[in-house]
């Protein structure tokens, strides 16, 4: 996971916590948005988790209960919901088995 576009929500982490983003490409985007819209509200918020659970996005932090940022969080799960996790595809035809959220292409890949 080297995007660098990723570490400023790693940097978020606190050091006791496994310093890693859990989530595929495809939701980088999703994310990056999602940390910036909750850092307008609160600059200095603490992230402890940003993974992939049964498909669908999760994203912990220290002010969950914050209404905006509840809000922000809510539209980024509902986002990445309808987004291919490994190629951010918004295409329709999706296969959420095992738990991954993949667009029909990736899920299938054609053979070379």
């Amino acid at each position: 996971m080297d995007d660098p576009r990723l570490d400023a929500l790693i940097a978020r982490i606190p050091d006791d916590y496994l310093q890693i983003i859990e989530v595929g490409p495809g939701w980088y985007d999703i994310i990056v948005e999602l940390d910036a819209n909750i850092a307008a509200v609160v600059p200095d918020y603490v992230l402890y988790q940003a993974k992939q659970k049964f498909g669908g996005l999760r994203y912990y932090t220290n002010v969950a209960f914050n209404k905006e940022v509840l809000a922000y969080v809510m539209l980024a799960e509902e986002r990445a919901h309808h987004t291919c996790e490994k190629c951010g595809s918004t295409r329709k035809d999706w296969n959420t088995e095992r738990g991954y959220s993949y667009c029909y292409d990736c899920h299938n890949p054609s053979p070379t």
